[in-house]
């Protein structure tokens, strides 16, 4: 599940910060290090293709704001519908802020401290026309602060991850992820002029699927044990349309979850004897 567009905002988020502590006490930004690494790769990188139709040009940070200028393919997007294109893209950074544990709600606190804030910018490829939002600190801290149910936040993790394929992968023709009542749908489709449906059927085990998901994607299963939800895993075939479905029921993730849980507690254990 790399490659999606929630984590490249997010590093532009930590982007933001890196570059702010300039002013700051140089312990702060030997802290900072890895990630004052990855600017300077990101930098050499661009322009950058963030999802279809949509590139980052251009990163600037002036005045406590930290500003990304979005190219969109404006023959793919009508000006009309870059407004909704942006919304959806802010409701995902929003959602990702709720949802965020560990280091990734750690640097956003780090915004807060900060008040830095980021600005989009997205402008048409062709007619040169704009458009922009900004998420202030103080937005930030009050996601960060807001409460919400178990199957809420599944419902914001939901709607802020995509795709759940990296784009590198062939004969991945369409994805999607979705949640409905208690079961959450992740629906593949893949190019039969590469796989053969009926055969992969054959291959395909759900503790195997499993296993891949507890390293591509922890949170997913915690966030699903935690509301009660089961997994249906779709596969269709681009010509046949052809279909088969993996079902892992609410009691089989929560399994998942207790597993991801001892194989942290013991990498936990491993480091702490190191030390």
């Amino acid at each position: 599940m790399n490659s999606n567009l929630k984590n490249k905002l997010l590093l532009f988020l930590m982007i933001a910060f890196m570059l702010s502590c300039r002013n700051k006490n140089s312990d702060t930004c030997k802290k900072c290090q890895e990630l004052v690494d990855d600017v300077g790769r990101m930098k050499n990188q661009l322009p950058r293709k963030l999802d279809e139709g949509l590139f980052l040009t251009r990163v600037e940070y002036r005045d406590s704001t930290y500003s990304l200028w979005i190219e969109v393919d404006d023959k793919r997007y009508s000006f009309c519908s870059m407004d909704s294109l942006m919304q959806k893209r802010r409701n995902e950074i929003l959602y990702d802020i709720i949802v965020s544990e560990g280091q990734d709600r750690h640097n956003y606190e780090l915004y807060v401290e900060y008040n830095i804030r980021m600005r989009l910018i997205y402008s048409g490829k062709n007619d040169q026309k704009q458009i922009e939002f900004t998420i202030t600190p103080s937005e930030i801290n009050e996601y960060l602060h807001s409460k919400a149910d178990a199957y809420s936040k599944l419902e914001m993790l939901i709607n802020s991850t995509k795709p759940m394929v990296s784009e590198d992968v062939k004969g991945i023709c369409d994805q999607a992820i979705t949640l409905k009542d208690t079961i959450v749908y992740i629906t593949i489709t893949l190019d039969e002029s590469i796989y053969d449906i009926s055969e992969l059927k054959n291959y395909t085990q759900p503790n195997e699927l499993m296993a891949e998901m507890r390293l591509v994607n922890p949170k997913l299963i915690r966030y699903m044990a935690d509301a009660k939800c089961g997994l249906c895993y779709r596969i269709i075939g681009s010509l046949s349309k052809k279909r088969f479905e993996i079902n892992i029921n609410s009691k089989e993730i929560m399994f998942n979850k207790i597993i991801l849980e001892a194989d942290a507690k013991m990498k936990s254990e491993i480091v702490e004897s190191d030390e």
